[in-house]
């Protein structure tokens, strides 16, 4: 008994459909029809194995789009992913959390808008370097993520903002409930993720990042997170 198998892959912008058609045949001449046909059907197959691992933006980014990773484990109270290369524009300033990362954002938000009236996307990270007990040295370093649609971006002409391609990552990840706004809480958290972890072998303690996926200006319900970058 012989089937006729059909594989059809749709793509819309945001996602891919696969369509299987089979219809039985049981034409006395189809066998030999089929045997040479198998190369082509082991092909179709290993289409649909790659638009099973094409990469889809995880709910938590919202309507933006986010750097591409893979889940390595998912610990009590953590994640350890890894993450793929990627580009990154950043900048840098002194003062208070929310006076420096307020005049960061700026900055790097303009610099988006040049490239890309939708050039927007999650997260923004900010460097934190903790001192003593749950203060921070009052340095910020803030990165926005390039899409991959706009690389290879342009250089900034403001030279306090700098492109990096961030090589593959492995790192540790809470996720922080709520909206954060203070320093003493991103320690807190940072501390958590720590005690979660339980080994500092396994991660650089020096310093740390905020990861927030949604922009200042949006209201209701925020998702955020803690990174350590792994050793390994």
């Amino acid at each position: 008994m012989i089937f006729h198998v059909t594989i059809e892959v749709l793509r819309s912008k945001d996602s891919y459909a696969v369509v299987v058609k089979i219809i039985k045949d049981t034409r006395p001449d189809i066998k030999l029809k089929f045997e040479a046909m198998k190369p082509l059907v082991v092909f179709l197959f290993s289409i649909l194995i790659v638009v099973e691992s094409v990469w889809q933006n995880p709910g938590f980014c919202g309507t933006y789009e986010c750097p591409e990773y893979t889940l390595d484990e998912q610990g009590k109270g953590y994640e350890k992913r890894f993450y793929a290369t990627a580009t990154w524009v950043s900048t840098s300033a002194a003062g208070s959390y929310k006076n420096a990362t307020t005049t960061t954002f700026s900055k790097l938000q303009s610099y988006l808008k040049q490239l890309n009236a939708e050039a927007m996307a999650v997260p923004y990270v900010t460097m934190m370097f903790p001192t003593v007990g749950l203060n921070v040295v009052q340095n910020f370093t803030q990165f926005f993520f390039i899409k991959p649609a706009l690389r290879p971006a342009p250089e900034p002409i403001d030279t306090s903002i700098q492109l990096k391609v961030v090589p593959p990552k492995h790192l540790y990840i809470r996720t922080v409930p709520g909206h954060v706004t203070s320093t003493a809480d991103w320690v807190k958290q940072a501390n958590l993720l720590a005690s979660s972890i339980n080994d500092t072998s396994k991660y650089y303690g020096t310093f740390f990042f905020t990861a927030e996926y949604n922009l200042p200006s949006e209201s209701g319900k925020r998702y955020s997170e803690v990174w350590f970058y792994a050793m390994n």
